[in-house]
């Protein structure tokens, strides 16, 4: 037997502008994606969002979804060393509907929070990771 697994094109992803928010606001994250190439419609296009810590073991806000799209999910992975990750994925029947909902959401459905009364400027703030995961063909 032989197994050969495919390798996903790599996606690309971008702000749309820098993310200012004021004390005890919420700011919409505005992010662009572009999938790779899904001749087979074989991939899956996800984005994870980490927030970064301010040093002080806590993430500098939350990130929140008021409205799902349908076909979206957003969860939040858990925290890892005082930052927090979240997992954005899309479904649908064709590579264009999931790129055509992930990019919907993303430059509406997303908010960032900052923690009660913190205030400065954070270099890392929100890493953005576009992910495009090939399924394994025999």
């Amino acid at each position: 037997p032989l197994t050969i697994l495919a390798v996903a094109d790599r996606p690309s992803i971008e702000a749309a502008s820098p993310l200012i928010v004021a004390v005890g606001g919420t700011e919409s994250l505005s992010i662009a994606v572009d999938r790779s190439s899904d001749n087979d419609n074989s991939e899956t296009l996800s984005v994870e969002l980490m927030v970064a810590s301010d040093g002080s073991g806590f993430p500098i806000g939350v990130l929140s979804a008021p409205v799902l799209f349908p076909g979206i999910s957003f969860s939040r992975l858990g925290d890892d060393l005082g930052t927090d990750l979240y997992l954005v994925e899309a479904v649908g029947d064709t590579p264009e509907e999931r790129e055509a909902i992930l990019d919907a959401f993303l430059v509406t459905g997303i908010f960032f929070t900052p923690r009660p009364s913190l205030s400065g400027y954070f270099p890392q703030g929100i890493t953005v990771t576009a992910i495009s995961t090939e399924a394994a063909s025999t």
